[in-house]
């Protein structure tokens, strides 16, 4: 057996699910199965959300294999870790080679994703469907519906520059709230309440809160600590990007 392969083959595996939003408890019993599927017993997983270290001590050497991953982009993709948990239990349940699962965590890394076109349109209408959930008329969602696709231009723009999620939705709340507040003087008359909330509701980080959550009942503190920081940081961010964007419109008028 190729340990070293073996190690790089878990690694890859768990900064895939790490990368894309799984919780600790996942990503170290994903591990951890491959291991024992392979006869592997003593291996030791330290998993939070930026870091990924995994020692193993194979029983048919003396040597000690460990190998550390710094996650550095995180996102949200439940079909990637879908998709990366039935791969585990596959490897677990057949004989494959190494070339074979390493192939196919590749083409889960690299599987298809939804064209920009479709990102923008799922933004837009995730915006106005907000805006008139919350009681909104049409033209606040109409309003909402061009504030949700600028959502999206401003993360990819951030993205591009390397810029964490905090000074991202400082940057697209403000941008939210002062459309809003355009649009509310303008002939459109819109109700900024509505016309705010609906676009704004593309920057709760409700999957980082629950993920959260997991953490937290299944035991790993560290983890769950990291992430409600970043829940933290990310929610001082919308509301610190609202208020300039209001003071800043107070001011000028």
């Amino acid at each position: 057996m190729n340990y070293h392969r073996l190690l790089n083959l878990v690694i890859s595996l768990g900064s895939v699910l790490l990368e894309n939003g799984a919780e600790t408890y996942r990503v170290e019993e994903s591990i951890l199965r491959i291991f024992q599927s392979h006869g592997v017993e003593n291996t030791e997983v330290f998993v939070i959300p930026s870091m990924l270290i995994v020692t193993i001590r194979p029983s048919d050497t003396e040597k000690v294999y460990t190998q550390q991953k710094r996650i550095r982009s995180r996102g949200t993709d439940l079909t990637k870790i879908s998709e990366a948990n039935d791969m585990c239990r596959y490897f677990c349940i057949h004989d494959l080679s190494l070339d074979e699962m390493e192939a196919a965590v590749q083409r889960i890394r690299k599987g298809p994703v939804y064209s920009q076109s479709t990102l923008y349109i799922a933004y837009a209408i995730t915006g106005a469907g907000f805006s008139l959930f919350f009681g909104g008329s049409m033209m606040d969602a109409f309003v909402a519906l061009f504030s949700g696709a600028l959502v999206k231009l401003i993360f990819d723009q951030m993205g591009k520059m390397g810029h964490n999620a905090f000074f991202t939705n400082v940057l697209a709340s403000a941008v939210i709230t002062l459309i809003a507040e355009l649009a509310s003087i303008s002939p459109l008359a819109v109700n900024m309440d509505t016309t705010i909330i609906g676009p704004m509701m593309l920057l709760v980080p409700g999957m980082a809160l629950t993920t959260c959550m997991r953490d937290i009942i299944a035991g790993d503190y560290i983890s769950s600590l990291v992430k409600m920081l970043e829940v933290i940081m990310i929610g001082l961010g919308v509301a610190l990007g609202a208020y300039l964007a209001m003071s800043g419109f107070a001011l000028v008028l």
